[in-house]
This record gives C-alpha cells, sequence and structure tokens, in this order.
C-alpha cells in the first residue's frame, strides 16, 4: 500500500502518521487521520459510510450521525468548507470523496496499526478551542423563542440539552470525549431516554464531572444525581 500520499496543499505520510498543510501539520486523532488517508487512497472517487465504518471505525456499522461528526471535525482542522470544499466534498446518497488534487503518490509498505492510546496534547488542544466556539454560537441560539429540548448538529458534533418549562439560571458547559455539550435546560427524562446521544451524554457526566469547564447549576446537579436514572446508565 501507499505509504505517503501528496496532494495540492495537502500531504498525508502513513508512517509518522502525520497531515500537513502547506508544509504546517495539521492536528488529527488517529481515527481522523485513518479516515482521512482512506478517504486520500480512494480519491476522487467517493467512499459509502459502509465502507468507512469497516475500514476505520472496524465495525459492520458506525452511524451516519458519527461519520458526518468526524468529517466535521476534519474539515474544520483543515480549514475547508463544506460549502466550497477543496479538500472533503460530500456525495449526496455516496459518501464522501477526497477533493484535493493529486501531486504525487510514493508506494512502500503498508500502512501501520493505529494506536488509539496515543493521545496528544495538541489534539485536546484543537478539541477545547472548538468546544469554545461552538458552545459561544450554542449561547447565542438560546435567544431563540421556539427551542427544541434535544439538538444535536452533525456538521460541528455540538449537543444541546434544553427544556423551556424548566430553564437552568446559568447554562452547564462540559467536554465529553472532545465533543462540545451546552446544557440549558432539564429536558425530559423519557426525551434523553429516546435519544442516544443525549443519553450517553448524561450517563458519562453523572459519572465524572470534572468534564464541565464551568460551574454546575444546583439543579441540574440534582438532576444528575437522581438515583432514577441509575439504571439506564448501566
Amino acid at each position: 500500500m501507499k505509504e505517503r500520499l501528496v496532494f495540492d496543499q495537502i500531504e498525508l505520510d502513513a508512517t509518522e502518521r502525520r497531515v500537513s498543510k502547506c508544509g504546517k501539520a495539521v492536528k488529527l486523532s488517529d481515527l481522523g487521520f485513518d479516515l482521512l488517508w482512506h478517504l486520500a487512497c480512494r480519491a476522487p472517487e467517493p467512499v459509502a459510510n459502509q465502507e468507512l465504518a469497516e475500514a476505520v471505525w472496524k465495525q459492520s456499522t458506525v452511524s451516519d450521525e458519527t461519520v458526518a461528526q468526524r468529517i466535521a471535525i476534519i474539515r474544520r482542522a483543515l480549514d475547508d468548507d463544506a460549502d466550497d470544499p477543496k479538500f472533503v466534498r460530500t456525495v449526496r446518497g455516496r459518501g464522501y470523496a477526497f477533493a484535493a488534487r493529486p501531486v504525487q503518490d510514493i508506494e512502500k509498505g503498508d500502512l501501520p496499526a493505529a494506536n488509539r492510546s496515543n493521545r496528544s496534547v495538541g489534539k485536546w488542544v484543537a478539541a477545547f478551542t472548538l468546544a469554545v466556539l461552538v458552545l459561544l454560537a450554542l449561547a447565542a441560539a438560546l435567544v431563540w423563542s421556539n427551542r427544541p429540548e434535544i439538538l444535536v448538529d452533525p456538521e460541528n458534533g455540538a449537543l444541546r440539552l434544553d427544556n423551556v418549562s424548566r430553564p437552568l439560571s446559568s447554562p452547564a458547559t462540559a467536554l465529553v470525549d472532545g465533543r462540545p455539550v451546552l446544557v440549558a435546560g432539564l429536558a425530559e427524562w423519557s426525551a434523553i431516554r429516546s435519544n442516544p446521544s443525549a443519553l450517553e451524554v448524561i450517563c458519562k457526566l453523572r459519572r465524572d464531572r470534572s468534564q464541565f469547564t464551568n460551574d454546575v447549576d444546583p439543579e441540574l446537579l440534582k438532576y444528575l444525581n437522581d438515583p432514577a436514572k441509575a439504571a439506564d446508565c448501566n
């Protein structure tokens, strides 16, 4: 298999698991690198989510939302525009395709296996910066008069929990597995249970309060500590 791929502005090195744009390093997680590498190897053909699930996640299926979230993170790292993509484009009904123009391919050996346990400090700095920007945008959106109880934004991976009837005096922000979260109100538990993304986040916040990035409203702590929620989080 190819060990290094060189495109217009973009270079991918499988040996060092490194991505650079115009000579500058681009911070990506191991999963992000694997996803971008697979798309680049298949360029310019589109790759379906099913193939990405098997090749990158090593699973038979992965939700479209999960793939979209990872693609959005890659686009942000590359400063790419989903509406006018230079590197990763969405092909409606067919998946995603690497759009950069190839310059040179160098073939040597196989792609080494990802080391999932190696997490760089740069990854978390980038994730936290993304979280701050997204949370500021979501906080501004709270002025909307007809707010949904739960909003999952697949373009940036943000999750907002809201409830017009039980708003918090001070919205809580968190960073859960790199996903920015804004808790603006106490949603009915039935709504949380019916939304896998929301349930996963709330259960992780129940187990680890250190993921909050600001002070937590006592009402929210009471909501999280409710023992009736334990069964759904086990």
